[in-house]
């Protein structure tokens, strides 16, 4: 993954992958109800998702703003930990966590699971009513950075 995780040119990365959706192989491999249902709540899903890297005592150390209308990545941007507050829901690990998201060993959705990658600030409920759609962006996104 490259270094500076968060900066403009790995946030527009990110998006123009998140943008174009699952890999070929992904969507095979997963029924097609898990998709059609991820469409649906893309599109009623407008929000602004931070993505931050924290250091060991959890201290913001970099963060990053997602404008999604209807489920698409409009916009993002580098921002400081003092305009946090723009965001509805932030997300984010330590550098380590986000490495992990990319090599691997577990997946995804295991690293939400086991709170490697979770859910700083936010509605819980608007996260979890969504995870399918979230877990999947952050996928799609990784797809340029991922070894796994």
């Amino acid at each position: 993954m490259e270094t500076e995780i968060l900066n403009e040119n790995w946030l527009t990365r990110f998006a123009v992958s998140a943008n174009a959706g699952p890999a070929d192989q992904r969507i095979e491999e997963t029924a097609s109800t898990y998709w059609d249902w991820i469409a649906a709540r893309k599109q009623t899903l407008t929000l602004k998702l931070a993505f931050v890297v924290v250091d060991a005592e959890e201290n913001v150390q970099r963060a990053g703003l997602f404008d999604i209308v209807r489920g698409d990545i409009v916009r993002v941007q580098p921002i400081s930990t003092s305009e946090l507050h723009a965001a509805d829901l932030v997300l984010g690990g330590t550098a380590e966590d986000w490495q992990e998201l990319s090599d691997g060993p577990r997946t995804i959705s295991q690293n939400i699971m086991y709170r490697r990658l979770r859910l700083y600030r936010g509605d819980l409920h608007l996260f979890f009513r969504n995870i399918y759609y979230f877990v999947e962006m952050v996928r799609a996104g990784l797809r340029l950075y991922s070894a796994v």
